[in-house]
């Protein structure tokens, strides 16, 4: 290695010349290309575009000295004009051909910058050309009805019959997916880069069954990149974890990442969950939801959360019983044997006593935290500045007309 680092120092100085770049590769799958050098304990410290990384030795594998694969496709890229559709294209093929699906997305995108209409590109790239126009392959088989779910696209009633009677379990294998995901959630940035690539070459189902198990994962980074790695699946199978993520889950960032995970979905009824929780038992689920409904800012939610903030709502009625028993015996039962009498008695029980039933008309409560949560939620959603409950309850008497909430479904799965 020490030649070649003497090279690089002299090419620094002529200018003009690409820098050369090894590629490394990890114990754990990772691959990296950039500039190599030795350091004193025998690891090397990797300069790529994405940032240094430094690994020991016993975190390295291989190292290969020359231009690896991605960095080849990438000066390719670089070195043709940006009207060179043809060229371009070809590039695309050739690195998706060898796994570099992220150079293989950009190079397609650079094709479709210059043509938009490029039918292979376009295809290659998730598009379907659907009444003259282009769509995505979801936006297309939503069109038709279909979600995807677990992997295949079903209509609702298939997937209602596949839910029915089951239990759905997902169990976190250590795999190299799962270390690769935790390495794209924590690591430095050219390593969670790396990480990040092994991840997205991996089929669907995998990354699908290893995100939603890393949803309950104690570190908060790798929730939060869980939950976007879902919003980029968008599998319906994900949507309840994702659900119970943003209304649980104790980080704020994690929730935020869930609740922007679920609004890639597109549904029109995504946010009807979180209404039904603002009603939650739970102290904590009332303010996450509030807090879920505002960052989606579906305006048909401020008549659900005011609703919450000025009413208490109709207390169920109860009753209160004083009461005191007495048996006795009531008759006999009379049977003829052949040399007696045997009489049965009939025991009676007496009651007495009043029953009262009750009803709470009101009650007093008192400001807490729940309640300025939900009045900074209806003040997001509907784009006004409101101070407290009072505040609310004023601006809502004129303007409780424009709101008009959600339309009533007959089903909702």
């Amino acid at each position: 290695m020490g030649r070649r680092l003497v090279l690089l120092a002299s090419l620094s100085f002529t200018g003009g010349l690409p820098a050369l770049a090894d590629v490394v590769t990890t114990r754990d799958g990772l691959v990296l290309e950039g500039t190599v050098e030795r350091t004193p304990d025998g690891g090397v410290r990797v300069r790529t575009d994405d940032g240094d990384v430094q690994l020991s030795a016993d975190a390295v594998a291989s190292v290969a000295p020359g231009d690896g694969p991605r960095t080849e496709a990438r000066r390719s890229l670089a070195t043709l004009p940006a009207s060179d559709v043809t060229g371009r294209y070809r590039v695309a093929v050739a690195a998706q051909a060898r796994g570099l699906d992220d150079v293989a997305r950009d190079a397609y995108a650079s094709v479709l910058a210059a043509e938009p209409d490029h039918p292979a590109a376009r295809r290659a790239l998730g598009y379907e050309r659907v009444d003259g126009r282009w769509m995505t392959t979801a936006q297309a088989r939503a069109a038709g009805g279909l979600v995807l779910y677990e992997g295949r696209w079903m209509l609702p009633t298939e997937v209602d019959l596949a839910l029915r009677g089951r239990r759905r379990q997902v169990t976190v294998r250590a795999t190299d997916l799962v270390t690769a995901a935790k390495t794209a959630a924590t690591g430095a940035p050219a390593l969670a880069a790396a990480a990040e690539r092994k991840v997205l070459a991996a089929p669907r189902g995998e990354r699908l069954e290893t995100a939603t198990g890393l949803l309950v994962h104690s570190d908060a980074k790798v929730r939060t990149w869980a939950a976007r790695e879902l919003g980029r699946l968008v599998d319906e199978s994900a949507m309840r974890p994702l659900f119970a993520v943003a209304a649980r889950d104790r980080d704020e960032g994690v929730r935020h990442a869930a609740v922007a995970a679920l609004a890639a979905y597109g549904r029109d009824d995504v946010a009807l969950p979180f209404v039904r929780a603002l009603w939650s038992e739970h102290p904590s689920v009332t303010a996450h939801a509030a807090q879920a409904l505002a960052w989606l800012g579906d305006p048909r939610a401020v008549v659900y959360v005011v609703k919450r903030v000025t009413s208490h709502g109709g207390s169920p009625r109860a009753n209160f019983s004083t009461m005191s028993q007495r048996a006795y015996v009531q008759d006999f039962d009379v049977e003829v044997a052949q040399t007696s009498y045997i009489a049965d008695p009939q025991i009676g029980v007496v009651q007495e006593g009043a029953v009262q039933d009750v009803q709470v008309l009101d009650a007093s409560i008192e400001t807490t935290w729940v309640e300025t949560v939900l009045v900074r939620s209806v003040a997001s959603l509907a784009k006004v500045e409101l101070a407290d409950r009072a505040g609310l309850a004023a601006w809502w008497k004129e303007n409780e007309a424009r709101f008009p909430g959600f339309p009533p479904v007959a089903a909702h799965r």
